[in-house]
């Protein structure tokens, strides 16, 4: 039996982060021509946005390709564009890219890379995420799964099971289009709104928000690969941040990594390492912090 993808159409809210704040207006205008009917002017503005790295574009350009609506329907192309809006955090592209890989549609069927993009949704607080999670879970062999699990994050899948009441530090979150974030100031500088990532390994700052933190030389530390979601991989510049602000916590001396430009900030786990636990409480949309 085949999982069912979600295809709707992800809508920008209003309330965006200066890395996203330039591609807010296409991505407005192509949820209208979208919402109109006009699914040729919706893709063609999806894809400027999506381009820019807009994780949301990145989602919809999926969808549209997985739905056939204003091109032909190609799920390979949908396994390109969710994966690079799953690599960014978000949950609904995670879920998606994971149900692809177990029908295998537009790409080889693989339970193991499913059950790693299920986790990572789940963690988010992705009910039907976790529910695929149990069921691909019953389909796979015990080596398969122990492969599986060592493609997730451990704080990844701590996350699953929130500890409410029990963290030290409480950070009020909201939701932005399928995304857990919350209010990050950097270097006492710039205050954005991150996306919680534990598949993330660092804390990632598009390049354009970078170049406005007034960094030394000595703050760029060389370059690291990273695994992209399709199992890709790609070289980014890396540099030392010097506080990052959450509610009233501050955490020193943090890598990140300078992602293109127009990208989301994610919070990930150059940040989450230097708590003991770590979890987000889904009922509330609070994240839980022990030192």
């Amino acid at each position: 039996m085949k999982l069912a993808l979600k295809h709707t159409i992800v809508a920008i809210l209003l309330i965006l982060s200066l890395a996203a704040q330039v591609a807010a207006d296409s991505v407005e205008d192509a949820t209208v021509a979208y919402n109109r009917g006009d699914y040729a002017t919706a893709l063609q503005l999806f894809q400027q946005s999506a381009d820019k790295g807009s994780a949301i574009a990145q989602f919809n350009v999926g969808a549209m390709y997985a739905n056939g609506q204003g091109v032909r329907q190609n799920y390979a192309e949908a396994v390109k564009w969710y994966g690079l809006a799953a690599n960014q955090g978000l949950a609904d592209a995670q879920y998606n890219l994971a149900l692809l890989y177990t029908n295998g549609q537009g790409v080889r069927q693989n339970y193991v890379l499913a059950y790693r993009w299920f986790s990572l949704a789940a963690a988010q607080g992705s009910t039907e995420a976790a529910k695929s999670l149990e069921l691909i879970t019953a389909r796979m062999t015990p080596v398969e799964v122990d492969q599986a699990q060592k493609l997730v994050p451990a704080r990844g899948k701590a996350e699953i099971v929130p500890a409410p009441g029990k963290a030290g530090i409480v950070i009020s979150m909201r939701r932005l289009g399928g995304i857990h974030v919350v209010p990050v100031l950097i270097n006492g500088a710039i205050t954005l709104d991150f996306a919680v990532d534990s598949g993330a390994a660092d804390v990632s700052i598009p390049a354009n928000v970078v170049s406005k933190l007034d960094l030394a030389d000595a703050d760029f530390i060389g370059q690291r690969r990273y695994q992209l979601a399709d199992g890709s991989t790609t070289v980014l510049k890396t540099f030392r941040i010097r506080s990052l602000k959450v509610g009233d916590t501050v955490v020193e001396d943090v890598i990140g990594s300078v992602a293109p430009a127009q990208g989301f900030p994610l919070l990930g786990q150059s940040f989450l390492r230097h708590f003991r636990s770590w979890s987000i409480d889904n009922a509330t949309h609070e994240l839980l912090l022990k030192k």
